[in-house]
């Protein structure tokens, strides 16, 4: 009867020693498996990855830049654009020169000739707004054309140039066969040109404005021209 007595007891207390190891047991898995283990106070706070003060800023484009940006496109589809020239003539090529338009203008006037066999250039006006970021396209009303150049046909001549005073740009006219000419003004009003007739008289006689000769105008297939306003 002892005997029996204590082999039940015996088996009773190997029984409760199998479940404290397994009990054991479970708390170190748990201690080791990363996703149900606590943090360690010892443990290193995740950190948000900083930008470095080393890397380089991006700095905004100037008016300036943004505006030859913008002829330049304009400039190498030229042969895409309407000048209001006769469209029966033979087109020759074409020139572009920058300017001053008006006074308080803070980035150039782009001038784009189209140039055709008679002798003469038929020219648009492209005008960078820096408030919008876009290029403005005024025209003359009823699409008149602006031209210069000396016509084989006609007795036509014709050169534009600026105002000295920065009121627009100064369109010279005159008719080789009777030495009539003309002068006429040219300034922007939003996406409109307008034109004022400001004299008349003969080829002879001196003109009472001072304006200035649009000396360099480039090819359009030359970037030296925009490379030069930067």
């Amino acid at each position: 009867m002892n005997s029996y007595k204590l082999f039940k007891a015996a088996l009773i207390a190997l029984l409760v020693f199998a479940v404290t190891v397994c009990a054991a047991c479970g708390e170190r898995n748990d201690a080791l498996d990363p996703e149900t283990a606590a943090p360690s106070a010892d443990a290193a706070p995740e950190t948000t990855p900083q930008a470095s003060p080393h890397l380089p800023q991006t700095t905004p484009l100037s008016p300036q830049h943004s505006a030859l940006e913008a002829y330049r496109a304009i400039i190498a589809n030229a042969d895409k654009y309407e000048y209001g020239g006769d469209p029966e003539l033979e087109v020759t090529g074409y020139r572009y020169a920058l300017v001053q338009m008006q006074s308080g203008d803070t980035v150039p006037t782009l001038l784009l000739a189209q140039a055709v066999k008679l002798g003469i250039e038929y020219v648009r006006v492209f005008r960078f707004d820096p408030e919008s970021g876009k290029v403005v396209e005024p025209s003359l009303p009823d699409n008149e054309a602006i031209q210069q150049g000396d016509a084989s046909i006609g007795g036509f001549r014709g050169e534009l140039s600026v105002f000295e005073d920065g009121s627009g740009i100064c369109a010279y006219e005159f008719y080789s066969g009777t030495g009539d000419a003309v002068i006429k003004r040219i300034s922007a009003e939003g996406d409109m040109l307008s034109v004022a007739q400001l004299w008349t008289g003969n080829v002879t006689e001196t003109a009472p404005f001072a304006f200035r000769s649009i000396k360099s105008w480039y090819d359009a297939a030359d970037v030296v021209g925009l490379a030069a306003q930067k």
